[in-house]
């Protein structure tokens, strides 16, 4: 066999490799659970505002404690799954306590997409 027919014959054996190597990557392994930690309600007209604090993420084997931002925002990367979401401010009821503040009900985490979970912290 000639050796421009042998490097012909081994590049077309290593092509579908290439190919296949090249298309597994094309699926995330995380999903992202982005919101607000907010404190609403109060006497009339009440106040929807954002307040400082953390949220705590778990599900499974996961917990996960974040600050929030200044705008009482958060968001963080995470594998596929079903997670409970609270968070935790010590200004919301304008002292030093600590309120707990639950989101509606759990967040549903796909591959390659962004839940939303906004923890509320309610006052009346």
């Amino acid at each position: 066999m000639r050796p421009t027919a042998m490097r012909f014959g081994v590049a077309l054996l290593l092509l579908p490799v290439t190919l296949l190597v090249g298309c597994s990557a094309s699926t995330p392994a995380t999903g992202t659970i982005a919101g607000h930690l907010r404190q609403v309600g109060g006497a009339p007209p009440g106040v929807d505002r954002p307040v400082p604090g953390t949220v705590t993420i778990t599900g499974g084997a996961l917990t996960k404690d974040l600050q929030v931002g200044q705008d009482g925002s958060y968001a963080v990367d995470v594998p596929p799954g079903t997670y409970t979401v609270v968070g935790h401010s010590p200004t919301a009821l304008g002292g030093n306590t600590q309120l707990d503040c639950p989101a509606k009900g759990a967040a549903a985490v796909t591959s390659g997409a962004t839940t939303t979970a906004d923890a509320i912290c309610s006052i009346k």
